[in-house]
C-alpha cells in the first residue's frame, strides 16, 4: 500500500522500536508522516505512487525548501507546497477520493498544505493489521 521496499520497510521498523509506546501504532505513525504519503493525503496527487514520482522529481517543497527525498518524515507545522511550475499540470490538480483528513489543512486553490498534527491510529482508514506486520518483522530485525 505504501510503495515500500523490504529493506525500507525494516528501517521504519528499527525507527518504530526506539520510541515509546505501541510499536504497531508507532509503525503506522513513521509510514504516515513520510512526504509523499502526505502529499497524498493533501490531495496534490491520485495515488501514492503518483506523490512519490512528484516528490522524487522535485515538485515538492517542504517549508519553502525544495525535498526530493520521498521517505523523509514530516513533522507537525511543516508547510508543503508544490513547485508553481506544476501547480498547473492536470495530475496535481487530480482529487483523491478518500477527501482530505483532518490531521492537514489544505489551501487547494493554491497547492499548500499544512500538517497540523500527527494522525491518530484511528483515523488511519485503511484495513490493516499492523499486528501481523510487526509480528512478522519483529523475527527478521
Amino acid at each position: 500500500m505504501y510503495g515500500l521496499t523490504d529493506k525500507q520497510l525494516r528501517r521504519f521498523f528499527k525507527m518504530a522500536k526506539k520510541m515509546e509506546g505501541s510499536l504497531s501504532d508507532n509503525l503506522m505513525l513513521l509510514l504516515e508522516r513520510r512526504l509523499d504519503n502526505m502529499v497524498y493525503r493533501m490531495n496534490f496527487a491520485p495515488t501514492r505512487r503518483a506523490a512519490r514520482q512528484l516528490v522524487s522529481h522535485g515538485h515538492v517543497k517542504v517549508n519553502g525548501k525544495r525535498l526530493d527525498i520521498p521517505s523523509a518524515l514530516v513533522n507537525s507545522g511543516d508547510k508543503i507546497e508544490l513547485a508553481t511550475r506544476v501547480k498547473g499540470i492536470p495530475l496535481a490538480n487530480m482529487m483523491n477520493e478518500c477527501g482530505t483528513p483532518e490531521f492537514v489543512e489544505v489551501d487547494v486553490e493554491n497547492k499548500v498544505g499544512l500538517v497540523k498534527r500527527f494522525p491518530f491510529r484511528s483515523e488511519i482508514t485503511q484495513d490493516i493489521n499492523e499486528v501481523y506486520v510487526v509480528e512478522w518483522y519483529k523475527r527478521l530485525v
